[in-house]
């Protein structure tokens, strides 16, 4: 291990490191009266964490610096100059102080709390600069160029990304993050691989696995066979064979069954059968099956739109970057809320590889019409988020009159004070524009927020989420709705109706046609008989 040192380009290495409990070493910390672009870097940063850790649930604070509790863990401060304490403050000299009006100074250092972690400051005056620094600091090509411990810059520096968007038809299981797998021992063995199709995506016909393996040559090739499972559906197997013990392959082609979703669990299952069964115990470590990371699955893609929880978080991520999102929150957040709202804004993050998209953060107070034209997230309650109020006569579960609890309708019933006990999840179109998603996480009491926020940010939790409203009560229940599939079936009926009245027109024009052929050809004949009787 070599020392850490204060260059930003070790920022990854530094920042992004996971504890045995798969907590981030790294706290985020902004001033307790936090402007819209002081929230926005802070959850830049917290969805460039779930970029550069893709396959695990992360956990980790961001805190108003009255509330600071991880004193322990490397920092990320993210500030205006004249809001920042002076502890963290005079870390800067006095000439970078003197430029803060019209740059932002990106600074590593040792943390004030703890001699051995790292302190990374982002302190201006100019308040849009601080979003400008967080995502250079997320650039996956520009980070590793700042090979000093501090940098300024200013509104020119440009810190995009180059963006090279190019979808994946062939993934393979070491692209998905997997090492070549070992299988050791008799019987039945097996092993899962989970692959998520890019969002705003799912596959059609002509998809396929393909599987690179390897086996013992110590088996009962009569009875020992590979099966191929996708989403717990068998896809098809293969009998094993000494002849190809040391370089086996199998392709499957994914079943009409399994297509058009966008997350695939493979299940690959050896049965490994020896001819002298009496003398194995299911502790030996032979026989074996080896499959190569070099296996990979070969996708054909269709475009889909569908704003469902299916596929989330689409339409939020696009192409691999955050697709034109604003976020609409409380005006005042305690440190454990804005710790919610970024483990969401870090799963949404494993869907990213370029930092050229756009992200806003806006208290719902200071909302105007220009921002309400992005894709929405909208957070909180009727009391502390104006605009739910007004979405309300837009969602699929409507709040009462009083804004107690929810209303019944046709797809939930509630019973008492059960409604007002509930955390809802809405995906649906935007009112302000109609090419636009949105989402709202809404509930009575912020509280009951933390349910939804759990499922939005659990890689595994998050698979179980179909519908376009999903209602979590405070045991834990969940209940998942389709409002916006009605309407979907709906239109399907109106065309097909309008395909039936195309096609019986096309019935009739035809139909008339040949009887008119028929009423000729008739008064022709009856004309040339007509003419041979009087000759």
């Amino acid at each position: 291990y070599e020392p850490v040192s204060n260059l930003i380009s070790e920022y990854k290495d530094t920042y992004i490191n996971l504890n045995k409990g798969n907590e981030l070493e790294t706290s985020i910390l902004i001033p307790d009266n936090y402007s819209n672009e002081e929230l926005t870097s802070a959850m830049i940063f917290a969805n460039d964490f779930g970029e550069k850790v893709k396959y695990e649930n992360i956990g980790f604070n961001i805190s108003q610096y009255s509330q600071f509790k991880d004193k322990d863990k490397n920092i990320i401060y993210i500030g205006n100059g004249n809001k920042t304490s002076s502890d963290i403050f005079n870390l800067l000299t006095q000439k970078e102080k003197e430029k803060l009006n019209n740059n932002c100074v990106i600074k590593n250092v040792d943390s004030i709390f703890d001699k051995n972690k790292k302190m990374l400051l982002l302190i201006s005056n100019n308040e849009k600069l601080l979003k400008k620094a967080s995502k250079l600091i997320s650039s996956k090509n520009l980070i590793g160029e700042i090979n000093e411990d501090s940098i300024l810059i200013n509104k020119d520096t440009d810190v995009d990304d180059i963006y090279d968007y190019k979808i994946k038809n062939t993934i393979s299981f070491k692209d998905l993050g997997y090492d070549n797998i070992t299988l050791k021992g008799p019987f039945t063995q097996e092993t899962i691989i989970d692959a998520n199709i890019p969002k705003g995506k799912s596959i059609k016909k002509g998809s396929s696995i393909n599987l690179n393996f390897r086996y013992g040559e110590n088996l009962d090739f009569e009875r020992s066979l590979v099966t191929v499972y996708v989403n717990n559906i068998p896809i098809g197997s293969k009998k094993l064979s000494k002849v190809n013990a040391n370089n086996d392959e199998l392709k499957l082609s994914f079943p009409k069954e399994v297509l058009d979703q966008n997350y695939y669990q493979i299940k690959v299952v050896f049965n490994l059968e020896l001819l002298d069964l009496a003398c194995v115990t299911r502790d030996t470590e032979n026989p074996f099956a080896y499959i190569s990371n070099e296996s990979y699955m070969e996708f054909d893609y269709n475009d889909v739109d569908d704003l469902n929880m299916k596929n989330y978080p689409y339409p939020f991520i696009k192409d691999d970057k955050v697709n034109d999102l604003v976020v609409v929150v409380p005006d005042k957040l305690s440190s454990n809320e804005l710790t919610q709202i970024g483990s969401i804004m870090s799963y949404i993050g494993h869907g990213v590889k370029y930092n050229n998209g756009d992200i806003k953060f806006i208290k719902s107070s200071e909302l105007n019409g220009d921002y309400k034209k992005s894709n929405l997230i909208v957070i909180g309650t009727p009391n502390n988020n104006i605009l739910i109020k007004d979405l309300n006569k837009y969602m699929n579960l409507k709040f009462n009159k009083n804004y107690t609890g929810f209303e019944s309708n046709q797809k939930i019933k509630f019973i008492g004070d059960y409604s007002s006990e509930l955390a809802t999840i809405q995906v649906l179109k935007s009112p302000y524009n109609k090419d636009k998603g949105m989402m709202i996480l809404a509930s009575t009491q912020m509280r009951d927020l933390k349910l939804s926020s759990r499922y939005l940010s659990d890689l595994d939790l998050i698979k179980s989420l179909k519908g376009d409203t999903i209602v979590i009560d405070r045991e834990g229940n969940i209940k998942d709705l389709n409002y916006n599939l009605d309407d979907i079936d709906e239109n399907k009926e109106i065309k097909q109706s309008n395909k039936l009245d195309d096609d019986s027109k096309s019935f009739i024009i035809i139909a008339g046609i040949l009887f008119l052929m028929v009423a000729i050809s008739t008064v022709l004949l009856a004309l040339k008989y007509k003419n041979k009787n009087d000759i």
